[in-house]
């Protein structure tokens, strides 16, 4: 007998912004930041269209907030999260689906470039505690939600051979990977700090993640075994690679995607 198809995009649920359809891979982030606090202010540094952000709010709002000593029902304030994106179209988008799932009270859009947000100069950025650091990536992992496995094709299949051209676009993007992930290990107040891609490219994960090692450790940052239970971890570029987070597109059934978690122990100097 033919399988039956249900079409989730009709349902009442999904309709009205209650559930939200979103691949595994790209669910582990949020995830990744836990343990949060309930008042907490975050940012998703490239947060459209949005899904990332809107998970992460219903985190935040489910999180303790972390100070009620009573053992009482806690009753503290939910936390601000600021979501920057650069680009107007998918700005447009970022603030249409956080309207669509309910998080305006929580989810601040603001249409600028994380690289230019100066804690230093506007406060309201110092008191940020956890930083989600998704940025644009070479999309690489993506050849399931892109189908190409009905295709036959595998990862390595969908990209053999890197042209010379593609291979500087992958350098240019790591560069912008890197300037990012300093930018938000340098705030002042942040504890955890997620940075991932859905690139399969070891110059945009354990490259990148290795180029601000020395620094993160300066600034009292250690990496943090992500997802413990999750079996598929890091090449081993370096000593602590097997702290870090790696989807196989072939073998996880999900498209491929890194992650890293940073996570300060101690303030060692201040933030530049």
């Amino acid at each position: 007998p033919a399988a039956s198809v249900t079409d989730l995009y009709s349902q009442r649920l999904v309709r009205n912004g209650s559930v939200v359809q979103q691949g595994l891979s790209s669910c582990m982030p949020v995830h990744a930041l836990e343990p949060l606090q309930k008042s907490w202010c975050l940012i998703d540094a490239c947060s459209a269209p949005g899904n990332k952000t809107t998970q992460l709010a219903a985190h935040l709002a489910m999180a303790s907030g972390g100070s009620n000593a009573t053992g009482g029902r806690d009753q503290a304030a939910v936390g601000k999260i600021f979501a920057f994106d650069l680009d107007p179209n998918r700005f447009e988008r970022l603030k249409k689906n956080v309207r669509h799932c309910g998080a305006g009270s929580i989810v601040l859009p603001e249409l600028r470039d994380f690289l230019a947000v100066d804690h230093r100069k506007e406060k309201k950025f110092a008191a940020v505690k956890a930083i989600l650091l998704d940025p644009s990536c070479s999309g690489s992992g993506t050849i399931h939600s892109r189908g190409d496995y009905l295709l036959g094709l595998k990862a390595s299949d969908s990209s053999p051979q890197q042209s010379e051209s593609d291979k500087r676009r992958v350098d240019t993007l790591a560069s912008f990977q890197e300037k990012c992930l300093r930018h938000a290990l340098n705030f002042p107040n942040v504890e955890r700090v997620v940075y991932s891609t859905c690139s399969i490219h070891v110059r945009e994960n354990e490259t990148v993640v290795a180029s601000v090692l020395a620094e993160a450790e300066r600034l009292g940052f250690q990496l943090e075994k992500a997802l413990p239970q999750w079996p598929r971890r890091g090449y081993p570029l370096f000593e602590t690679c097997d702290k870090l987070v790696r989807v196989n597109p072939n073998k996880d059934k999900s498209d491929g995607f890194f992650l890293a978690l940073f996570v300060r122990k101690q303030k060692t100097a201040g933030p530049r």
